[in-house]
């Protein structure tokens, strides 16, 4: 009867969970997008602390520096949104299913999102 429950749980929201996993990717590349913004500025940053332009330096911490720390701070937070509506979404399936604990519950609904798997890196 638990594992019907689960079954039919795990049905009755999968285009739910595919949503969210759509969202946590795209959301997880919006903050891979961000940091590499934020490296690029920091580099530009660091080759004029190099060449001794000090006005220079100093003026892309207030452009190019600032701009990216806020694209990635903005990133962030739709990742910390997305990651709140994961929250829900585990805990709606907990009751759905009747299972004792959100502990119980997350694994059901990680495995079947790609945004929840480790990350391949090419070496």
């Amino acid at each position: 009867m638990a594992q019907e429950l689960i079954k039919t749980a795990l049905k009755n929201m999968s285009e739910d969970i595919k949503s969210l996993d759509n969202e946590m990717i795209m959301e997880v590349v919006g903050v891979a997008q961000a940091l590499d913004e934020l490296q690029k500025a920091i580099d530009k940053v660091n080759i004029c602390l190099e060449k001794r332009e000090f006005s220079e330096a100093s003026s892309l911490g207030y452009g190019d520096v600032s701009t990216a720390f806020i694209f990635l701070q903005r990133t962030l937070g739709g990742l910390q949104q997305a990651e709140h509506k994961k929250h829900s979404l585990i805990s709606e399936f907990t009751m759905q299913a009747k299972l004792s604990s959100y502990e119980e519950a997350a694994p059901f609904i990680e495995s079947m999102m790609e945004s929840t798997k480790p990350r391949k890196v090419d070496k």
